[in-house]
């Protein structure tokens, strides 16, 4: 079993230093203090200003677990003013969340020598009473490094991001509002061929403001390229590339769909190749008629499979789970889990849709029949949709266990693909309610007790174990009151109806979350690994092929949770998703880091 965190609190750091294994984590006079080695290193430091938090995990470099962690604690910050983070030798990988900030804060990162890999986000506004400051350089090596500030800009904003000498990749993303304070920003290259973007990636597309023309590029020595609106960024490059290449091809794309479908709502987000962003939002949100933004949730439904997968591989990381272990294991002692003849379903095989297992409850294939009949019949009847729109809100687990006591299985030794929402959502609960006894208090009950399943909770496991790593805020499957005006309606087949919002109770692993088009673009930046997280690990393994699907015309595998398809482009990556009233998909392109996302509120 993992080790938990050690939290510490302000006054008794203030007295003493952390020493991992040579790398320093101290915490003095409101200043937040990582000071790295020569080794290769991979860092990573979540700040909570609400929560009063910061957590720090040293690793390192090509450790898949936390069993290899050089250091991992969380400490109370409410003084906390300025993080600094100085990486030392080595080819490191550093990601700094910072989360609600309402105070001064101040980030210094020197990436010293080696090939480093620098990724700063900021979630949410910077209110008129705090500021923000980023100071990053990139030392010596070929290094790339990206801010990424996406909220209301009221207070005053720095960004300073230098290369140093290398041939260095740096980054800027920022959303252009006409109510924000204009931000300072410079990108220096410095020595070596440098690339530099500057991206509005959650404005309806990529231009800014007027307004943010006081920031600078300057590509210093050297053959240097820069990619960004062409009227907001004051430049000194050899090469200037326009950031609008996409904008014709997505009107193109989007203009049919819209002309069929008047009361659609729908989000496009694209990463180029080489980390720019895109957005372009088109239509309502509600009936109201407000506009689609990237900041509109969306019901992302069976998308919802590779938050699951990802929870899986971590767990497998972290050694507690195994691939091939019996998902009878962790669902409560009443359960009467299907066999293959004497073969049990292994959480693998749920992850990779070879269990053999339908694609959904025989009770929810009943409620869906008697709406299609009435569809056949000319005339929906109110009750059948409500039956069906409650079907998974309403299958707690005394149904699901009855529900898994219908189904009998063929003994089939590896049974062909089949997808099953049934399966994934099975696993989902299966490793919510392992962590919950684990990890959230419950842990004098063992595993298969049958203990209470009530406080098994699918959001919390998602968020404390991937979204929160990844600082992924607007992804979620609550609906909360603070939540509540974000959220887009759903529209049903015909254009015109609209649908009540997805519930889910015990499958909510196959289909529950809903999550905001930046949020979305910013997880597709953790599929490629252009964010450093420690999950990292867990993420590729998710992407590797576990099962061929098909071999022609494109070779087709599925990994955990994601579809892959080899193409002489490279490796797509990706998964879709529909409920009653949504549609989305996310695809990247596995060997060149490109992808897009796209979210609809209509079906």
């Amino acid at each position: 079993m993992t080790q938990k965190p050690k939290r510490l609190s302000l006054e008794r750091l203030e007295a003493r230093q952390c020493l991992a294994a040579s790398t320093l984590v101290t915490l003095v006079r409101g200043s937040l203090i990582v000071r790295g080695t020569d080794a290769a290193e991979s860092v990573w430091i979540a700040h909570d200003e609400a929560a009063n938090r910061v957590e720090v995990r040293v690793r390192q470099a090509g450790e898949a677990s936390e069993v290899g962690d050089r250091f991992q604690g969380y400490f109370e910050t409410a003084g906390l003013r300025r993080i600094q983070v100085q990486l030392g030798g080595g080819d490191d990988a550093l990601s700094i969340v910072s989360q609600d900030i309402t105070k001064p804060l101040v980030i210094n990162v020197d990436g010293g020598n080696g090939d480093d890999t620098v990724y700063l986000r900021a979630v949410g506004d910077v209110p008129a009473a705090a500021s923000l400051a980023f100071d990053l350089l990139g030392g010596e090596g070929n290094d790339s490094i990206t801010a990424d500030e996406q909220g209301h800009l009221m207070g005053v904003t720095d960004f300073q991001i230098a290369g140093g000498n290398g041939d260095d990749s740096l980054g800027l993303s920022l959303v252009a509002l006409s109510n924000q304070c204009p931000p300072i920003a410079k990108l220096s290259g410095d020595g070596g061929n440098d690339m530099l973007r500057v991206d509005f990636g959650a404005s309806d597309g990529p231009i800014g403001l007027a307004s943010h023309r006081g920031i600078i590029a300057d590509g210093g020595s050297d053959q240097d390229t820069l990619t960004a609106p062409m009227d907001v960024v004051s430049r000194r490059v050899e090469t200037h590339q326009s950031a609008s290449s996409w904008r014709a091809f997505v009107n193109a794309s989007v203009q049919p769909i819209i002309e069929e479908m008047a009361n659609i709502g729908l989000f496009v987000g694209i990463v180029g190749s080489n980390g720019t962003r895109e957005s372009y939002s088109f239509g309502a949100m509600n009936e109201a008629d407000e506009p689609v933004t990237s900041h509109t949730a969306f019901e992302i439904g069976s998308i919802t499979k590779t938050f699951t997968a990802s929870l899986l591989a971590d767990m497998v990381a972290r050694g507690e789970v195994s691939l091939d272990d019996p998902v009878r294991l962790y669902l409560p002692a009443d359960a009467d889990v299907p066999r293959r003849g004497d073969r049990e379903l292994t959480l693998l095989e749920l992850a990779t849709h070879t269990s053999g297992l339908p694609r959904d409850t025989h009770d929810f294939d009943r409620r869906f029949a008697a709406v299609l009949a009435d569809i056949e019949a000319g005339q929906l009847s109110e009750e059948h949709l409500e039956a069906l729109f409650t079907a998974e809100i309403a299958r707690d687990w005394p149904r699901l266990r009855d529900d898994l006591k219908e189904i009998t299985l063929d003994e089939i030794e590896h049974p062909p693909h089949m997808y099953s929402n049934l399966g994934m959502g099975l696993l989902g609960f299966a490793l919510a309610r392992h962590l919950t006894l684990t990890e959230f208090g419950a842990r004098e009950a063992p595993i298969g007790s049958g203990a209470e399943t009530a406080s098994v909770n699918y959001e919390s496991s998602i968020r404390n174990r991937i979204l929160s790593p990844l600082g992924l805020r607007d992804i979620f499957q609550a609906i909360t009151p603070s939540r509540e005006s974000s959220i887009a309606t759903g529209t049903a087949y015909d254009g015109e109806t609209t649908t009540p919002p997805m519930l889910f109770d015990t499958l909510a692993g196959a289909g529950a979350l809903r999550a905001t088009g930046l949020d979305m673009l910013r997880y597709l930046d953790a599929q490629t690994g252009r964010f450093p997280s420690p999950l990292n690990a867990a993420i590729a393994a998710t992407h590797e092929p576990r099962d061929q699907i098909e071999a022609d015309p494109v070779p087709t595998s599925i990994g955990l949770g994601w579809f892959t398809a080899e193409t002489p482009a490279g490796t797509i990556v990706g998964h879709n998703g529909a409920t009653f009233g949504f549609q989305s998909e996310i695809r990247f392109n596995a060997t060149t880091g490109a992808g897009f996302v796209v979210l609809m509120n209509s079906t």
